[in-house]
C-alpha cells in the first residue's frame, strides 16, 4: 500500500489504525457511543473551568483534573472536568476512576445536545457522583443537578454549587 493510501486510511479509519478506542469513544449500555471532541473553543473554557476550581478544590484536599476516564465495570465515561478527593481515587488496571469523583462538569460542545448531557449527568449520579454541573457558554447558562429528576439552571448572577465548593456564574463567565 502507497504511503498516500496509508495515511488517508488512517485518518478514515483511526481505530483499525491501533489508536485507543477511549479517545474517541465512551462505552455505554454494551454501545460505543462517539465522543464529540472539543474545538480550540471548547479546550480553553475547559481549561478556565479546571483552573477555576483548582483552588477550591484543593482548599478541601480535593483536585480538579481534566478528562479523567471514570469506569463502572465495562462501562466508560469521560466527563470535561472532575473534582476528586486523592485519598479516595480508586482506579483499574487501565488507570480509570472506578470511585465516584465529587463532582462531574460538562461543557456543551458544538453538535451536543443539553439532553445527552442531562443522560450524562443523570448516569454519573447512578455511579455515585453527587453533583454535576453543566455550562454552556453559547448561551451563557449553567445547571446543576444533585440527584433525583430536576436539574436548576443558575441564576445569571448566582451561584453552581456541590457540597461547600461554590463558584459564581459571573465568574465562569468573565474572561469569555
Amino acid at each position: 500500500m502507497a504511503m498516500k493510501d496509508m495515511a488517508t486510511q488512517t485518518i478514515s479509519r483511526p481505530l483499525d489504525a491501533g489508536i485507543e478506542r477511549e479517545k474517541y469513544f465512551e462505552f455505554i449500555d454494551g454501545q460505543y457511543v462517539e465522543r464529540v471532541i472539543g474545538t480550540e473553543t471548547h479546550s480553553e473554557l475547559q481549561l478556565r473551568r479546571t483552573n477555576q476550581l483548582r483552588p477550591l478544590a484543593k482548599a478541601r484536599g480535593a483536585k480538579a483534573l481534566q478528562e479523567w476516564t471514570i469506569a463502572r465495570g465495562e462501562e466508560w465515561l469521560i466527563p470535561d472536568v472532575l473534582v476528586t478527593f486523592p485519598n479516595r481515587a480508586e482506579t483499574d488496571s487501565r488507570g480509570y476512576l472506578i470511585s465516584p469523583p465529587f463532582l462531574c462538569v460538562e461543557i456543551i460542545s458544538l453538535g451536543q445536545s443539553l439532553a445527552e448531557l442531562f443522560r450524562k449527568c443523570y448516569r454519573y449520579n447512578e455511579w455515585g457522583v453527587p453533583h454535576c454541573w453543566i455550562i454552556d457558554s453559547q448561551v451563557r447558562a449553567c445547571f446543576e443537578y444533585h440527584g433525583g429528576k430536576d436539574f436548576t439552571l443558575a441564576d445569571a448572577d448566582g451561584l453552581l454549587t456541590a457540597g461547600d465548593i461554590r463558584l459564581s456564574v459571573t465568574d465562569i463567565f468573565a474572561e469569555e
